[in-house]
Protein backbone atom coordinates (compact mmCIF):
# COMPACT_ATOMS: atom_id res chain seq x y z
CA UNK A 1 0.00 0.00 0.00
CA UNK A 2 2.73 2.36 0.69
CA UNK A 3 4.49 1.94 -2.57
CA UNK A 4 0.99 2.07 -4.52
CA UNK A 5 0.10 5.84 -2.67
CA UNK A 6 3.98 7.05 -3.04
CA UNK A 7 3.97 6.02 -6.86
CA UNK A 8 1.00 7.38 -7.65
CA UNK A 9 3.40 11.20 -6.49
CA UNK A 10 6.36 10.07 -8.75
CA UNK A 11 7.65 9.73 -11.91
CA UNK A 12 9.22 6.73 -11.26
CA UNK A 13 7.92 3.48 -9.48
CA UNK A 14 9.78 2.97 -6.88
CA UNK A 15 11.40 6.45 -5.89
CA UNK A 16 10.44 9.39 -4.38
CA UNK A 17 11.44 12.95 -4.08
CA UNK A 18 12.69 15.16 -0.72
CA UNK A 19 13.77 19.13 -0.76
CA UNK A 20 16.45 20.22 1.34
CA UNK A 21 16.22 24.39 1.84
CA UNK A 22 17.85 27.18 3.63
CA UNK A 23 15.91 28.76 6.37
CA UNK A 24 15.24 31.46 3.69
CA UNK A 25 13.28 28.47 1.55
CA UNK A 26 15.65 28.53 -0.82
CA UNK A 27 17.02 25.83 -2.52
CA UNK A 28 20.41 23.98 -1.54
CA UNK A 29 21.81 22.40 -4.02
CA UNK A 30 24.63 19.90 -3.47
CA UNK A 31 23.66 18.38 -0.06
CA UNK A 32 23.65 14.67 0.80
CA UNK A 33 20.64 12.87 1.90
CA UNK A 34 22.15 9.66 3.29
CA UNK A 35 21.27 6.69 5.47
CA UNK A 36 19.53 3.31 5.10
CA UNK A 37 22.33 -0.36 5.66
CA UNK A 38 23.95 -2.71 3.89
CA UNK A 39 21.70 -3.28 0.54
CA UNK A 40 19.75 -0.55 1.55
CA UNK A 41 22.01 1.97 1.68
CA UNK A 42 21.37 5.30 -0.15
CA UNK A 43 23.24 8.11 -1.01
CA UNK A 44 22.10 11.03 -2.81
CA UNK A 45 23.24 14.58 -3.54
CA UNK A 46 20.21 17.03 -4.49
CA UNK A 47 20.16 19.35 -7.58
CA UNK A 48 19.81 23.21 -8.29
CA UNK A 49 16.10 22.86 -7.45
CA UNK A 50 17.21 21.23 -3.66
CA UNK A 51 15.88 17.80 -5.09
CA UNK A 52 17.02 14.15 -4.01
CA UNK A 53 15.11 11.26 -5.11
CA UNK A 54 15.49 8.51 -2.91
CA UNK A 55 14.33 5.27 -3.50
CA UNK A 56 11.62 3.80 -1.50
CA UNK A 57 12.98 1.49 0.81
CA UNK A 58 14.76 4.90 2.28
CA UNK A 59 10.98 5.85 3.94
CA UNK A 60 11.96 2.94 6.19
CA UNK A 61 15.05 4.45 7.83
CA UNK A 62 16.57 7.98 9.19
CA UNK A 63 18.73 9.92 6.96
CA UNK A 64 21.43 12.13 7.46
CA UNK A 65 21.37 15.47 5.45
CA UNK A 66 24.93 17.65 5.94
CA UNK A 67 26.97 19.86 3.35
CA UNK A 68 30.03 21.88 3.70
CA UNK A 69 29.64 24.75 6.50
CA UNK A 70 25.67 23.57 7.17
CA UNK A 71 25.02 21.84 10.49
CA UNK A 72 24.45 18.69 9.91
CA UNK A 73 20.90 16.82 10.36
CA UNK A 74 18.97 14.18 11.07
CA UNK A 75 15.58 13.73 9.52
CA UNK A 76 13.08 10.92 9.99
CA UNK A 77 12.00 9.76 6.64
CA UNK A 78 9.40 7.44 8.13
CA UNK A 79 7.11 9.87 9.16
CA UNK A 80 7.42 11.68 5.37
CA UNK A 81 5.34 8.43 4.03
CA UNK A 82 2.37 10.10 5.66
CA UNK A 83 2.88 13.21 3.53
CA UNK A 84 2.42 14.02 -0.28
CA UNK A 85 5.84 15.07 -1.79
CA UNK A 86 8.29 16.13 -1.84
CA UNK A 87 9.21 16.17 1.45
CA UNK A 88 11.14 19.28 2.71
CA UNK A 89 13.47 19.88 5.38
CA UNK A 90 15.40 22.68 6.42
CA UNK A 91 19.24 22.50 6.55
CA UNK A 92 20.83 25.76 8.81
CA UNK A 93 24.43 27.52 7.59
CA UNK A 94 26.98 27.95 10.00
CA UNK A 95 28.14 31.52 11.08
CA UNK A 96 31.46 30.95 9.32
CA UNK A 97 32.53 29.00 6.64
CA UNK A 98 35.86 27.20 5.60
CA UNK A 99 36.62 28.12 2.28
CA UNK A 100 38.79 25.06 0.40
CA UNK A 101 42.20 26.67 -1.40
CA UNK A 102 43.51 23.34 -2.45
CA UNK A 103 45.08 20.08 -2.02
CA UNK A 104 47.99 18.92 0.19
CA UNK A 105 49.76 16.00 0.66
CA UNK A 106 50.57 15.19 4.24
CA UNK A 107 50.53 17.35 7.84
CA UNK A 108 52.31 20.25 8.33
CA UNK A 109 55.63 20.82 10.23
CA UNK A 110 56.03 24.02 9.19
CA UNK A 111 53.45 26.59 8.98
CA UNK A 112 54.31 29.82 7.82
CA UNK A 113 52.62 33.04 6.29
CA UNK A 114 52.57 32.17 2.48
CA UNK A 115 54.54 29.26 2.98
CA UNK A 116 53.61 25.26 3.84
CA UNK A 117 56.19 22.71 4.58
CA UNK A 118 54.15 18.88 4.88
CA UNK A 119 55.58 15.67 5.40
CA UNK A 120 53.27 12.71 4.25
CA UNK A 121 52.68 9.45 5.97
CA UNK A 122 55.07 7.65 3.33
CA UNK A 123 58.19 9.36 3.82
CA UNK A 124 57.23 12.57 0.95
CA UNK A 125 58.44 15.60 1.94
CA UNK A 126 56.90 18.64 -0.13
CA UNK A 127 57.01 22.67 0.51
CA UNK A 128 53.96 24.60 -0.95
CA UNK A 129 53.30 28.33 -1.13
CA UNK A 130 49.68 29.73 -1.08
CA UNK A 131 47.68 31.95 -0.95
CA UNK A 132 43.53 33.31 -0.82
CA UNK A 133 43.49 32.29 -4.35
CA UNK A 134 45.33 28.96 -4.33
CA UNK A 135 48.18 26.95 -3.52
CA UNK A 136 50.92 25.49 -5.54
CA UNK A 137 53.77 22.66 -4.93
CA UNK A 138 57.02 23.43 -5.02
CA UNK A 139 58.99 21.02 -3.82
CA UNK A 140 58.60 17.12 -3.78
CA UNK A 141 60.90 14.72 -2.63
CA UNK A 142 61.08 11.25 -0.88
CA UNK A 143 62.79 10.84 2.29
CA UNK A 144 64.59 7.27 3.32
CA UNK A 145 61.55 5.81 4.60
CA UNK A 146 58.59 3.96 3.56
CA UNK A 147 56.67 5.32 6.58
CA UNK A 148 56.23 8.49 9.25
CA UNK A 149 54.22 7.74 12.45
CA UNK A 150 54.71 11.06 14.50
CA UNK A 151 56.58 14.05 13.74
CA UNK A 152 58.09 16.97 16.18
CA UNK A 153 60.21 20.35 15.18
CA UNK A 154 62.58 21.57 17.60
CA UNK A 155 63.41 25.00 16.48
CA UNK A 156 65.20 24.48 12.80
CA UNK A 157 64.96 20.15 13.45
CA UNK A 158 62.72 18.03 12.32
CA UNK A 159 62.10 14.45 14.02
CA UNK A 160 59.90 11.75 13.13
CA UNK A 161 59.71 8.03 14.26
CA UNK A 162 58.94 5.58 11.79
CA UNK A 163 56.52 2.36 11.59
CA UNK A 164 60.03 -0.24 12.59
CA UNK A 165 62.91 1.73 11.39
CA UNK A 166 63.30 4.54 14.16
CA UNK A 167 63.93 8.17 14.26
CA UNK A 168 65.17 10.38 11.99
CA UNK A 169 66.81 13.63 12.77
CA UNK A 170 66.98 16.07 9.46
CA UNK A 171 68.03 20.10 9.73
CA UNK A 172 65.33 22.08 8.10
CA UNK A 173 67.89 24.88 8.16
CA UNK A 174 66.93 25.42 4.49
CA UNK A 175 63.62 24.25 4.30
CA UNK A 176 64.27 23.79 0.10
CA UNK A 177 67.49 21.10 1.20
CA UNK A 178 66.69 18.96 4.27
CA UNK A 179 69.49 17.54 5.23
CA UNK A 180 70.09 14.00 7.33
CA UNK A 181 71.17 14.49 10.71
CA UNK A 182 71.57 11.19 12.63
CA UNK A 183 69.27 8.39 12.70
CA UNK A 184 68.52 6.54 16.13
CA UNK A 185 68.11 2.67 15.42
CA UNK A 186 65.60 2.46 17.70
CA UNK A 187 63.85 -1.17 17.43
CA UNK A 188 59.98 -1.80 17.91
CA UNK A 189 57.43 -0.25 16.09
CA UNK A 190 57.17 2.92 17.34
CA UNK A 191 54.59 6.09 17.37
CA UNK A 192 53.87 8.91 19.33
CA UNK A 193 57.97 9.87 20.85
CA UNK A 194 59.08 12.12 23.62
CA UNK A 195 62.57 14.16 23.89
CA UNK A 196 63.98 15.50 27.22
CA UNK A 197 67.76 16.93 26.93
CA UNK A 198 69.67 13.59 25.40
CA UNK A 199 66.97 10.85 26.68
CA UNK A 200 63.90 9.85 24.19
CA UNK A 201 61.17 8.26 25.30
CA UNK A 202 58.90 5.65 22.68
CA UNK A 203 56.04 3.12 23.09
CA UNK A 204 54.05 0.67 21.26
CA UNK A 205 50.86 2.72 19.20
CA UNK A 206 49.46 -1.05 19.14
CA UNK A 207 50.22 -3.39 21.75
CA UNK A 208 50.35 -2.30 26.08
CA UNK A 209 53.98 -2.68 27.28
CA UNK A 210 56.67 -1.32 28.55
CA UNK A 211 57.55 2.30 27.65
CA UNK A 212 61.27 2.53 26.87
CA UNK A 213 63.90 5.51 27.76
CA UNK A 214 67.24 6.08 25.80
CA UNK A 215 70.26 8.24 25.66
CA UNK A 216 71.14 9.47 22.58
CA UNK A 217 74.21 11.53 20.83
CA UNK A 218 74.42 13.71 17.73
CA UNK A 219 76.41 10.82 16.28
CA UNK A 220 73.11 8.58 16.45
CA UNK A 221 74.49 6.27 18.80
CA UNK A 222 72.38 4.92 21.48
CA UNK A 223 71.82 3.37 24.69
CA UNK A 224 69.14 1.99 26.32
CA UNK A 225 68.57 3.17 29.98
CA UNK A 226 64.88 1.69 31.41
CA UNK A 227 62.04 0.32 30.55
CA UNK A 228 58.48 1.35 32.96
CA UNK A 229 55.03 1.19 33.08
CA UNK A 230 52.45 -1.14 31.05
CA UNK A 231 51.16 1.99 28.49
CA UNK A 232 49.95 1.98 24.97
CA UNK A 233 52.01 4.65 23.28
CA UNK A 234 49.40 6.64 22.33
CA UNK A 235 50.73 10.05 23.68
CA UNK A 236 54.04 11.17 25.27
CA UNK A 237 54.73 14.53 26.16
CA UNK A 238 57.88 16.27 28.81
CA UNK A 239 56.70 18.64 31.27
CA UNK A 240 59.89 19.66 32.66
CA UNK A 241 61.60 16.16 33.64
CA UNK A 242 58.40 14.80 34.05
CA UNK A 243 57.03 12.69 31.65
CA UNK A 244 53.12 12.82 31.18
CA UNK A 245 51.72 9.86 29.47
CA UNK A 246 48.23 9.95 28.14
CA UNK A 247 46.42 6.26 27.97
CA UNK A 248 42.91 6.02 27.95
CA UNK A 249 40.25 5.64 31.19
CA UNK A 250 42.76 4.44 33.80
CA UNK A 251 45.52 6.18 33.04
CA UNK A 252 44.52 10.01 32.67
CA UNK A 253 47.30 11.06 32.81
CA UNK A 254 50.16 9.01 34.24
CA UNK A 255 53.04 11.08 35.28
CA UNK A 256 56.56 10.02 35.95
CA UNK A 257 59.40 11.34 37.53
CA UNK A 258 62.33 11.25 35.05
CA UNK A 259 64.77 13.75 36.83
CA UNK A 260 66.88 10.12 36.83
CA UNK A 261 66.29 8.37 33.52
CA UNK A 262 67.35 5.53 34.84
CA UNK A 263 65.16 5.38 37.92
CA UNK A 264 61.80 6.59 36.22
CA UNK A 265 58.70 6.61 38.54
CA UNK A 266 55.26 7.03 38.96
CA UNK A 267 54.09 10.26 41.19
CA UNK A 268 50.70 10.04 40.02
CA UNK A 269 48.02 7.81 37.99
CA UNK A 270 44.35 9.35 37.47
CA UNK A 271 41.95 6.79 36.72
CA UNK A 272 38.77 8.82 34.85
CA UNK A 273 36.21 6.23 34.01
CA UNK A 274 33.25 8.77 32.40
CA UNK A 275 36.34 9.46 30.04
CA UNK A 276 37.67 8.18 27.07
CA UNK A 277 40.73 10.19 26.32
CA UNK A 278 42.65 13.31 26.95
CA UNK A 279 44.82 15.80 25.04
CA UNK A 280 47.24 18.62 26.35
CA UNK A 281 46.35 22.21 26.00
CA UNK A 282 48.76 24.38 27.20
CA UNK A 283 49.41 23.25 30.83
CA UNK A 284 45.87 21.46 30.63
CA UNK A 285 45.24 18.03 30.05
CA UNK A 286 41.50 18.27 28.50
CA UNK A 287 39.79 15.08 28.74
CA UNK A 288 36.91 13.61 26.55
CA UNK A 289 34.11 11.80 27.73
CA UNK A 290 33.17 8.84 26.13
CA UNK A 291 31.50 8.28 23.23
CA UNK A 292 27.94 7.73 24.46
CA UNK A 293 27.85 10.93 26.42
CA UNK A 294 29.13 13.03 23.13
CA UNK A 295 25.56 15.61 22.73
CA UNK A 296 24.57 18.66 21.95
CA UNK A 297 26.36 19.60 25.39
CA UNK A 298 29.47 17.16 26.22
CA UNK A 299 30.88 18.31 29.09
CA UNK A 300 34.68 18.18 29.07
CA UNK A 301 37.21 18.02 32.42
CA UNK A 302 39.92 20.53 32.72
CA UNK A 303 43.03 19.05 34.56
CA UNK A 304 45.87 21.42 35.43
CA UNK A 305 49.53 20.34 34.93
CA UNK A 306 50.87 23.18 36.20
CA UNK A 307 52.90 21.08 39.25
CA UNK A 308 53.17 17.88 36.98
CA UNK A 309 53.38 15.68 40.06
CA UNK A 310 50.16 16.86 41.41
CA UNK A 311 47.87 17.49 39.11
CA UNK A 312 44.50 18.85 40.22
CA UNK A 313 40.56 19.45 38.58
CA UNK A 314 40.56 23.14 37.18
CA UNK A 315 37.22 22.89 36.10
CA UNK A 316 34.79 22.11 33.43
CA UNK A 317 33.60 23.66 29.98
CA UNK A 318 31.06 22.50 27.66
CA UNK A 319 31.46 21.93 23.42
CA UNK A 320 28.71 20.71 21.15
CA UNK A 321 31.15 18.99 19.27
CA UNK A 322 33.65 16.18 20.34
CA UNK A 323 37.00 17.76 20.62
CA UNK A 324 40.15 16.83 19.60
CA UNK A 325 42.50 19.66 19.75
CA UNK A 326 42.41 23.26 21.03
CA UNK A 327 44.33 25.48 18.39
CA UNK A 328 44.46 28.59 20.59
CA UNK A 329 42.09 30.23 23.56
CA UNK A 330 39.39 31.46 20.93
CA UNK A 331 39.36 28.30 18.41
CA UNK A 332 38.88 24.51 18.44
CA UNK A 333 38.38 21.65 16.11
CA UNK A 334 36.29 18.95 17.13
CA UNK A 335 33.99 15.95 15.64
CA UNK A 336 30.10 16.75 15.30
CA UNK A 337 28.06 15.75 17.92
CA UNK A 338 25.28 14.79 15.19
CA UNK A 339 27.50 12.97 12.45
CA UNK A 340 31.32 12.16 13.49
CA UNK A 341 32.49 12.36 9.87
CA UNK A 342 31.63 16.22 10.29
CA UNK A 343 34.98 18.14 10.92
CA UNK A 344 33.98 20.86 13.18
CA UNK A 345 35.39 23.96 13.90
CA UNK A 346 34.59 25.93 17.09
CA UNK A 347 34.75 29.18 18.62
CA UNK A 348 34.72 30.16 22.50
CA UNK A 349 37.31 29.15 25.58
CA UNK A 350 37.89 26.63 27.69
CA UNK A 351 36.62 29.19 30.63
CA UNK A 352 33.03 29.09 29.34
CA UNK A 353 32.03 26.99 26.61
CA UNK A 354 32.85 26.55 23.24
CA UNK A 355 30.25 25.93 19.93
CA UNK A 356 30.32 25.00 16.71
CA UNK A 357 31.04 27.94 13.64
CA UNK A 358 31.86 25.97 10.86
CA UNK A 359 31.86 22.67 9.40
CA UNK A 360 33.71 20.10 6.67
CA UNK A 361 31.66 17.15 5.57
CA UNK A 362 32.77 16.24 1.83
CA UNK A 363 36.62 15.19 2.95
CA UNK A 364 36.00 13.72 6.66
CA UNK A 365 38.33 11.22 7.31
CA UNK A 366 42.02 12.08 8.20
CA UNK A 367 45.24 10.34 7.26
CA UNK A 368 45.98 8.38 9.95
CA UNK A 369 45.46 8.20 13.71
CA UNK A 370 48.36 9.84 14.90
CA UNK A 371 46.95 13.29 12.93
CA UNK A 372 43.83 13.93 14.28
CA UNK A 373 44.00 17.51 12.05
CA UNK A 374 46.93 18.23 9.66
CA UNK A 375 48.15 21.77 10.92
CA UNK A 376 46.43 25.40 11.41
CA UNK A 377 48.24 28.63 10.83
CA UNK A 378 45.43 30.79 11.33
CA UNK A 379 42.95 31.95 9.79
CA UNK A 380 44.37 28.47 7.43
CA UNK A 381 43.73 24.80 8.33
CA UNK A 382 44.69 21.75 6.83
CA UNK A 383 41.77 19.16 7.18
CA UNK A 384 41.60 15.75 5.22
CA UNK A 385 44.47 16.64 2.59
CA UNK A 386 43.10 20.28 1.80
CA UNK A 387 43.96 23.12 2.44
CA UNK A 388 40.74 25.86 3.70
CA UNK A 389 40.42 29.30 5.26
CA UNK A 390 38.58 30.54 7.65
CA UNK A 391 35.78 33.17 6.34
CA UNK A 392 32.57 34.76 7.64
CA UNK A 393 29.52 33.12 6.04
Amino acid sequence: MLIFLCSGCEDNLGQFRVKIVTPNRQPAEGVTVEGGLDWESFQVKTDSQGIAILPIFAFNYNALIYKNNFFPKLIDLTRSAFHLPPYTYIITPTPEQLKPIGDVEGWSIQFDQGTLVTIDYHGGYHVYSYSNQGILEILSIQLPTSSVRDTQLRGNTLWFSTHDDGIYVYSLEDPFDPQLLYHLNITGYLGKFAINDSAVVVGNPWNREELRVYSYNTSGEIQELSRFGNHLGVNLNFRDDYLIVLDYHDHLPAVYDLHDPENPFLVYNGIEPDYWHGFLYENYLILIPKWELIGEKTNYKIIDLSDPANPSTAGFFYADSRLTQIIDENTALGRYHIWSGATSLLRGNIASDFKTTAIVTDNPWVQNFLHQFEGCSFPFFIIGKRLYKLEEQ
